[in-house]
């Protein structure tokens, strides 16, 4: 994997950030390799890439991998396509109503590739008022054609005709915590070319967004290649006032983090040497994904409860706070607490498994969503 890796690492580079290629001879590029390289970059959606980048070189050109490589950049393209027309459709609606809305995250960030479809995302996000949730939600579901998914305490997310998933945001951040450390983002929010109606964050909030964004992800399980890239062009690109951006990721407890990932960026994009704690934090992305895998999220679990007998506890005896998504009525009769705890055990060993194992996973969407979030345990997982 080790190879696979530098070479991904040197073909980003050079396709996103200018820099010389300096591949292997081509006698290297095995099919063994080339798959490797491939199932690494599509488990964190930068194959089209990858492939990019190798077909300029000419390296897989009588390589019965090409196919494969091309088939990512197509299905990259096309799906930028779609993400498109749903943008186009979704902003023309809200200045329409005249309903002001902010862009966020892969909206933004793709403009800042060479070339789109080279930023796919699963979804588009964008942040809307929250006097405005409800006349935003109505737009679109009269405007035919989008079906609401959910709502949360923080989005209402929907599945646009060509199927594209669109969260409309009405907080930014979906802990008490965050909301109290960033001032208001409308206030600082400027307009957005000629629209009367279309906003961007400031860039020093959008930069914090996107390091809380990763952190997030990273503390359940997974975080990807992809957002790595990002925070190197959004750092390259954008304006910031470091102060700003370094006094926001200290209140947050997020220093640590911030300090390794531009590490690690470095390793990755500079050609630096790895250290202990990029190494670390390497092998626990790659594990990863985007969004994590079993393993990841039982590592990070393990390390945020305080170790292995404390995490299988915690999966034992849910809290109350976590109980009463799972169980409402104890929310009016919290004196029944004990009764449903048992229960719980019941209706796992001996109920409907695969019913209550969905329920259970829509309980712990709801937390994760709900509950305050306290960022400074990634100064847990051994980066210091």
């Amino acid at each position: 994997m080790e190879q696979a890796v530098q070479i991904i690492m040197q073909l980003i580079g050079s396709e996103v950030f200018g820099n010389k290629l300096s591949l292997p001879d081509e006698g290297c590029f095995t099919d063994k390799l080339l798959i490797e390289m491939l199932i690494i970059s599509r488990n964190h959606n930068i194959a089209q890439l990858v492939a990019s980048a190798l077909l300029k070189s000419g390296i897989i050109e009588n390589s019965p991998q090409k196919g494969l490589y091309l088939n990512e950049i197509y299905s990259a393209v096309y799906s930028q396509e779609k993400m498109s027309e749903t943008c186009r459709e979704i902003y023309a609606l809200l200045e329409r109503e005249k309903i002001p809305y902010i862009p966020l995250k892969g909206a933004v960030v793709r403009g800042l590739y060479p070339e789109p479809w080279m930023r796919v995302s699963g979804d588009i996000d964008i942040l809307v008022k929250e006097k405005d949730k409800q006349a935003a939600t109505n737009a679109i579901l009269e405007s035919g054609g989008y079906e609401l998914k959910k709502e949360s305490a923080y989005d209402v997310a929907f599945v646009s005709p060509n199927g594209t998933l669109l969260e409309l945001h009405y907080r930014l951040f979906s802990d008490k915590k965050s909301v109290k450390r960033i001032p208001d983002v409308w206030a600082s929010a400027e307009c957005d070319g000629d629209s009367e109606y279309r906003y961007k964050l400031n860039d020093g909030i959008f930069c914090y967004y996107h390091i809380l964004h990763m952190a997030k992800h990273l503390k359940n399980g997974g975080c990807g290649i992809r957002s790595f890239i990002d925070l190197r062009l959004i750092e390259q690109t954008y304006n910031l006032d470091s102060d700003e951006v370094e006094k926001l990721l200290k209140k947050s407890g997020l220093s640590v983090f911030a300090y390794c990932a531009r590490r690690l960026c470095a390793v990755w994009f500079d050609g630096q040497k790895h250290d202990e704690q990029t190494l670390q934090l390497e092998k626990y992305i790659l594990d990863g994904g985007v969004f994590g895998t079993e393993k990841t999220k039982i590592i990070s679990q393990q390390q945020r409860t305080g170790g292995k007998r404390q995490y299988y506890l915690s999966k034992i005896f849910v809290p109350y706070r976590s109980l009463k998504y799972l169980y409402p009525a104890l929310e009016k009769y919290p004196f029944l607490f004990p009764f449903y705890e048992v229960h719980r055990w019941f209706s796992f060993l001996f109920g409907k498994r695969k019913k209550f194992r969905k329920n259970y996973a829509a309980l712990f969407d709801r937390v994760l969503s709900e509950q305050p979030e306290d960022y400074s345990l990634f100064e847990g997982l051994g980066l210091k």
